[in-house]
């Protein structure tokens, strides 16, 4: 508990060090912010909001704060308290770009595609190298059966961040939705390269495999069709020929 402190003092010294001028009032909401911070990464999220809560309840400028506590009302499931911290932080600073894309995701999570879509959107504009925002746009697009749109911006992700499994992965389910299981393995197999444990990935890939191995009889069909035909038909002129 003491090694704990020890490292929040080290914080508030070195911002006193850069900011003689802040004062202990402020120092002590950034101590609670650091607090929530910790919190969230030990998935103590329920804490970390207490946390956030005091911190703002001394400087309510604080956007990154807001921020954070607005994912951490999201992952215990507060959607609506989790949009409203997301939207006081964007009132102080509306060019935050992960803010953005987070409100998307909280969205997406509420079924509100649309508004989704408009977040990721923003922050793409705001910032066009941010792969988790051309990930999540594909995984709306997907979700509403815009396929090639979907697959297009996967691309752009992956084209920033190649080695994010989970982006390869909604690619190959969205490859077969298209019915391109062979692209779709491909992909299925680039997730699992990188997560050789991704149970989805396996799943995904077996599926495609199967429903590909179904699509191969019918387009081989015709062509069997035609040589059945020709052979039935030599076969009834040798057996006429030799009747003669």
């Amino acid at each position: 508990m003491s090694s704990r402190i020890a490292y929040f003092c080290g914080i508030i010294l070195i911002s006193l060090l850069i900011c003689p001028v802040v004062s202990a009032y402020d120092a002590q909401a950034v101590l609670y912010s650091i607090e929530g911070d910790n919190f969230s990464r030990l998935g103590q999220y329920a804490e970390a909001v207490t946390s956030y809560d005091k911190a703002i309840a001394i400087d309510p400028n604080l956007s990154d704060t807001w921020n954070n506590r607005g994912s951490a009302l999201a992952l215990v499931g507060n959607y609506p308290e989790a949009i409203a911290s997301l939207d006081m932080a964007l009132s102080i600073n509306p060019y935050d770009a992960d803010v953005w894309n987070n409100r998307g995701n909280i969205q997406y999570e509420l079924g509100k595609y649309t508004d989704a879509l408009s977040s990721y959107e923003q922050a793409l504009a705001l910032d066009p190298n941010n792969f988790m925002a051309w990930y999540n746009v594909g995984n709306v697009l997907s979700h509403l059966g815009k396929y090639s749109d979907a697959v297009a911006s996967y691309d752009k992700a992956i084209a920033i961040n190649p080695n994010y499994a989970d982006i390869w992965n909604n690619r190959g389910n969205t490859l077969s939705e298209l019915g391109k299981y062979s692209d779709a393995v491909t992909s299925y197999d680039k997730a699992l390269a990188l997560n050789p444990n991704s149970t989805t990935a396996k799943q995904g890939r077996e599926t495609a495999l199967q429903k590909q191995a179904q699509k191969s009889p019918l387009i081989y069909a015709p062509i069997g069709a035609i040589a059945l035909i020709f052979g039935t038909s030599v076969w009834r002129r040798q057996r006429n020929s030799s009747q003669k």
